[in-house]
């Protein structure tokens, strides 16, 4: 996490990561971090202004320095794959060592007004298979549930947040885990351990050698599927009423906090929260935790954010420069 030019990351289980923003000089924040070059990676830019996009080309030139094999996708506002092919075009920007899509969200007319009535970005993304190679070319893909990106255990969706430029926030939902698994239970049963017991914990029904169908969880084998983590980034936005039900019951909630409230003024003007409008939107969610970010560089103390935020709610992180959160999730 960097306190200063936007850029957070998720580890997944699979080592896979997930790249919020990428401020400037990210490459070398991704090195301090031990994160790998050559890890399976997701990439999602909230929007153009300079101090979330502009180190997203070094990012690239150094992927491709360091032979990158392993598929990238990068997924931001309409506009974003012509900056990057800007790049390849004057600067020489390669990325032919891995495959890489661009997924840009369409920017209607009315975005000013999308986060104060209906956030959704709609039913369809455009998609550059090739990247920036060519054919440098588009197709229009459909979506649904504001879903921009799905894999085999998550995915991710976007929203349109309240800025001065159009801007997405973005929703990572874990999909739903399976149930613990009782061992003993299953020696009751007298179910032979091997690649039945694989079977129930993937939630399936089995069938013995007798005959016998057994439902794992009617059964007790397996418990209910638990749900997976939830972890909304905000980017650059002002509170609006919206704001709350699309964070809600987040386990996790990135939250920009540019300003205090001796700023408050500036802060709506310019489209960003202060700490205690991040603490007020953790608890009207009901998150579980609350991650600060995105600090004005006007604030030599940063307790400030920290104790502000906590005057609305308990459980508040204050970030900085390669932090790391180990996430718990829900049980």
């Amino acid at each position: 996490m960097d306190s200063n030019l936007p850029a957070t990351a998720v580890k997944m289980d699979d080592g896979s990561l997930i790249i919020f923003d990428a401020g400037e000089d990210v490459q070398r924040q991704v090195i301090a971090a031990n994160l790998k070059f050559n890890a399976k990676t997701t990439i999602l830019i909230s929007h153009m202004h300079a101090d979330h996009v502009i180190g997203l080309p070094g990012l690239l030139f150094s992927f491709y320095l360091n032979n990158r094999t392993k598929d990238l996708t990068i997924i931001g506002p309409e506009g974003l794959a012509g900056y990057l092919y800007f790049h390849k075009m004057f600067v020489g920007l390669k990325t032919k060592t891995y495959p890489l899509k661009i997924i840009e969200i369409p920017i209607g007319k009315d975005w000013e007004d999308r986060a104060f009535s209906e956030p959704g970005i709609g039913n369809s993304v455009y998609v550059y298979e090739k990247g920036i190679e060519e054919p440098f070319e588009k197709k229009r893909v459909e979506i649904s549930n504001n879903t921009v990106f799905e894999a085999k255990k998550y995915a991710i969706e976007a929203y349109y947040m309240q800025h001065s430029v159009p801007t997405f926030g973005f929703k990572l939902q874990e999909k739903p885990r399976p149930g613990r698994f009782h061992p003993e239970r299953a020696k009751e049963l007298g179910i032979p351990q091997g690649y039945l017991w694989g079977k129930m914990q993937r939630g399936e029904n089995i069938t013995l050698e007798d005959g016998t169908e057994i439902e794992p969880i009617k059964e007790k084998v397996v418990d209910p599927k638990r749900r997976g983590v939830k972890i909304f980034y905000t980017a650059d936005t002002t509170y609006f009423k919206n704001l709350e039900d699309i964070t809600k019951d987040s386990d996790y909630l990135i939250c920009e906090t540019t300003y205090a409230e001796d700023h408050r003024e500036l802060a709506e003007e310019k489209g960003h929260m202060t700490a205690k409008m991040a603490g007020k939107l953790a608890r009207k969610a009901g998150a579980k935790n609350l991650l600060l970010t995105h600090f004005s560089l006007r604030y030599d103390d940063r307790s400030v954010f920290q104790n502000e935020a906590q005057e609305e709610f308990d459980h508040v992180i204050c970030g900085e420069d390669l932090l790391e959160v180990q996430v718990e999730r829900p049980e």
